[in-house]
């Protein structure tokens, strides 16, 4: 049997292997390393615009909702209940010459659309002050008395902050302003979702 090395060559030492074996390690880390931040950096990115998609589609809801707020009699305002986190108020969201008793509000982290019909279908127009149909617009709503979801304004100067509103507060209140703050995790990426946005009640002016 002949020998399987020159004596020019030579075959790999225990150190060499330990080092090669080693720096592979370091190579394979490395790849490791940058694919978990790049799907971690994917995955906080895919959060965050779902989140500030439903914080929009639930922005604009309540916008287009309180906008066309209306008074249905001439004993009581077109809002009902207006408080920090929560309001109700009347208008007719589905186009069919009926008012409808809306009803938005916070119940822990989720921010919910309430609506009732109104029990006649002509004046004077009936609610019994029971939601019909709830809806969970935001899942992860982070609003407190600190960071309230609506403020209250007479103009937009003039900001009622003795909440809840009285009846007579109520039936000057021409302005509301949202502030919508949506955080999955609080204290993780992704950074929180805050909208703002500024609702003028030209109905009842």
């Amino acid at each position: 049997m002949f020998n399987l090395l020159t004596n020019n060559e030579k075959g790999l030492t225990l150190i060499e292997l330990i080092i090669g074996v080693g720096l592979m390690s370091l190579v394979l880390q490395g790849i490791y390393a940058f694919h978990y931040y790049e799907t971690k950096s994917w995955d906080n990115t895919t959060r965050s615009i779902a989140a500030r998609t439903t914080a929009q589609l639930a922005i604009n809801r309540i916008s287009r909702d309180i906008r066309g707020a209306q008074v249905i009699s001439e004993t009581a305002p077109a809002i009902e209940a207006a408080d920090k986190n929560s309001i109700i108020f009347y208008a007719d969201v589905d186009n069919d010459q009926q008012p409808e008793r809306l009803h938005y509000y916070l119940s822990g982290t989720k921010l919910i659309r309430g609506i009732e019909e109104s029990q006649t279908t002509k004046e004077p127009w009936v609610f019994n002050g029971v939601d019909d149909v709830k809806t969970t617009l935001v899942k992860d709503d982070r609003n407190s008395a600190a960071q309230p979801l609506f403020r209250y304004f007479s103009s937009m100067d003039v900001e009622d902050t003795n909440l809840p509103l009285s009846s007579a507060r109520r039936s000057k209140v021409t302005l509301l302003k949202i502030n919508l703050n949506v955080d999955k995790d609080p204290g993780k990426s992704p950074a929180p979702v805050q909208l703002e946005t500024t609702v003028d009640l030209r109905n009842i002016k």
